[in-house]
C-alpha cells in the first residue's frame, strides 16, 4: 500500500530537525488491519502490526511521532478508574483493561537485538487523537528499527492518523537525554526504560515519576570518554527518607547485561535532593572505556533529570 498519509494536523518541527519521513506499513497488512478509504487512516484491530523497518545510523538520535486514538475499547475519558490504574501500571503492565501500546525493537542484519531496561511501551489511552512521541538513540550494532502497534485485546481498535520519524541533531538539542522533564505528556515513559513499583502522576507542579523507596533506570545515551557533562535534577525524597539519590552509570554497550560485565563505572559525586534543597546539579567527566551512559534515581519523586554536554561558551544550569 502507499505511505500512510492523512489530512490530520500538520507536524511542525523545530528548524534544527531534519525533514520528517512518513513511516510506512507493509504492502500486505495482517487480518484485522485495514486502510479506511474515507478518512485515509489505518485501523488496527486485535492483531498487532509493524511498520516497515526503518534504516538508522548507529548512535544517531531519532524522534518518532504517532498520532493515534482508541476508536473502540476502554478509554481514559469514559473510565475514571483507569487514571489511577494507569499511574501505577506503566512499567508493570498490570492493567485491568488491556490498553493498546506502541513498542519498538532494534535489528541488526534482520535479527532482533536484545536490550534490558530499555524502550518502555508507550500506552495509547484516549479516544481523542493525540501525538505519542518516542525519542531514542540507535544502538552501536543496529541497522534498522521496527515500530509496532499492539491493540492487545480483542475489543480494541486503534486508529492511526499519521506516523513520522525525524533524525534529531544531537549537538543542537538542549539535552542529551530523552524526555528529561516528562514533557511528552502523561503516561509516556519514553526515555525511562524501567521504574520499579513506580507511579507516573501529575500535580500542581507538573508531571513526576514517584518510585517511593524503589528505583528507576533510563534508556542508554551514547557518550565519549573525556566528555564533560552537566547533570541537573529535581525531586522530593520518599516519606521515610532524608534524601533522594540521582546517579549515572557507564557501560561499554547499551544492552545492559544482567551480570554487569559491560559496566565501566559510575559517577561518585553526591547527587541528592532533600526536602529543603529539592534541586541541584553536578559536573562529571565520562570515564575511559565508556561508550554509553544510563541515568538512575531512587527513594523519591523525580521531577526532572537533564543532561547537557559542556562546551566552550555554552552556559549550563
Amino acid at each position: 500500500m502507499k505511505s500512510l498519509i492523512t489530512g490530520a494536523l500538520v507536524m511542525i518541527m523545530p528548524a534544527f530537525h531534519a525533514d520528517a519521513s512518513t513511516m510506512e506499513f507493509p504492502e500486505k497488512m495482517p487480518d484485522g488491519t485495514f486502510l479506511n478509504t474515507t478518512t485515509g487512516n489505518v485501523e488496527v484491530e486485535y492483531h498487532w502490526i509493524a511498520f516497515k523497518d526503518i534504516p538508522v545510523q548507529p548512535r544517531h538520535r531519532y524522534l518518532v511521532t504517532i498520532r493515534a486514538r482508541i476508536k473502540k475499547g476502554a478509554v481514559l475519558e469514559d473510565t475514571p478508574a483507569m487514571e489511577i490504574a494507569l499511574e501505577q501500571s506503566i512499567w508493570s503492565g498490570n492493567m485491568p483493561w488491556e490498553l493498546p501500546v506502541i513498542t519498538f525493537e532494534y535489528k541488526s542484519e534482520n535479527k532482533r537485538l536484545w536490550a534490558r531496561y530499555h524502550g518502555a511501551a508507550v500506552p495509547v489511552f484516549s479516544k481523542e487523537f493525540r501525538d505519542y512521541k518516542i525519542d531514542f538513540y540507535a544502538f552501536d550494532n543496529a541497522d534498522t528499527v521496527r515500530f509496532f502497534i499492539r491493540p492487545q485485546a480483542p475489543g480494541n481498535t486503534v486508529e492511526i492518523a499519521s506516523a513520522e520519524i525525524v533524525e534529531l541533531y544531537t549537538e543542537k538539542e538542549p539535552y542529551l537525554n530523552a524526555n528529561p522533564d516528562l514533557s511528552f505528556g502523561m503516561y509516556n515513559p519514553s526515555g525511562w526504560g524501567h521504574a520499579e513499583k513506580a507511579t507516573f502522576g501529575r500535580d500542581d507542579s507538573g508531571p513526576y515519576i514517584d518510585v517511593g523507596t524503589s528505583w528507576a533506570v533510563g534508556d542508554a545515551i551514547p557518550v565519549t570518554p573525556g566528555e564533560r557533562l552537566n547533570i541537573s535534577y529535581k525531586g522530593t525524597p520518599a516519606q521515610d527518607r532524608s534524601f533522594m539519590n540521582f546517579g549515572t552509570a557507564f557501560f561499554k554497550t547499551p544492552q545492559f547485561t544482567i551480570n554487569g560485565s559491560d559496566r565501566v563505572g559510575a559517577n561518585k559525586l553526591p547527587m541528592r535532593a532533600t526536602a529543603k534543597v529539592p534541586a541541584g546539579s553536578s559536573k562529571i567527566v565520562v570515564p575511559e572505556g565508556a561508550n554509553w551512559m544510563r541515568l538512575c534515581f531512587n527513594d523519591g519523586c523525580m521531577r526532572y533529570i537533564k543532561v547537557e554536554k559542556i562546551t566552550e561558551g555554552r552556559k549550563t544550569e
